[in-house]
């Protein structure tokens, strides 16, 4: 099964949806880090936004690196949300309102959860029966990118770090969380949208945007994921 992706979110997803939004250049990791490491995390709001984001080639311009047939997969997993909770998917557009995009933000919280398990469940990264996460597995996802060994190499590290980055027990099993269920385990229970979007972190700090996408949307993107990833630690 292919990564995902790792998208969504881009949920993180996080915003699935939102990540289908904004433009993006080619940056190094180097560049990026610099421009993330100091900042301060905060709630998003219709003002916060970089315009970039709100146009309808985003997606494809910050993921660039992943295959048809991960797009694919994404798009059903849209689809079986859609019908799972009798709603449409949340989309903004360039010049939307700030009403609009608060309104996008709002229902975007009700399917981006539903969205990233999907994908989650797709990839068979968490075990069906315990729902425990094979982090050393989660890797080979990277191959199907056309990111350089070098970079699926990084992305594979940088998904491990980010996933245990905030954990209180890194030394114990990660299990997932679904919003459905409430699993009661010895270990660290993290939710799907932490999955995502550790795997969308990983593949952007690590080269797989378009280099028409701006240092400081990307660095912004970066910076509101890393947000929404404390956010969905459990315990």
């Amino acid at each position: 099964m292919k990564l995902f992706l790792t998208l969504v979110s881009i949920i993180v997803c996080l915003n699935l949806t939102l990540l289908k939004a904004y433009p993006q250049p080619e940056n190094s990791p180097a560049d990026l880090g610099g421009l993330v490491i100091n900042a301060v995390p905060t709630s998003v709001t219709a003002e916060d936004i970089p315009p970039e984001v709100l146009s309808p080639e985003f997606p494809h311009l910050a993921l660039k690196c992943i295959s048809e047939d991960d797009w694919k997969t994404i798009e059903s997993c849209e689809k079986e949300t859609e019908l799972k909770l009798n709603m449409t998917k949340p989309t903004i557009k360039s010049g939307a309102s700030k009403e609009e995009i608060d309104k996008f933000l709002e229902e975007d919280k009700k399917f981006g959860p539903f969205a990233c398990e999907c994908l989650v469940k797709i990839m068979g990264v968490a075990d069906e029966m315990t729902s425990q996460l094979d982090m050393a597995g989660y890797g080979k996802f990277y191959e199907t990118t056309s990111l350089s060994s070098e970079q699926k190499t990084l992305a594979s590290a940088d998904f491990i770090s980010c996933m245990t980055a905030n954990l209180i027990t890194p030394s114990l099993p990660v299990f997932v969380r679904w919003t459905e269920s409430r699993n009661e385990v010895i270990g660290n229970l993290i939710t799907a949208s932490h999955v995502i979007a550790c795997d969308l972190h990983s593949l952007i700090k690590n080269g797989c945007s378009d280099t028409s996408v701006s240092n400081s949307t990307l660095a912004w993107f970066l910076q509101d994921l890393q947000t929404r990833i404390a956010k969905e630690i459990i315990h």
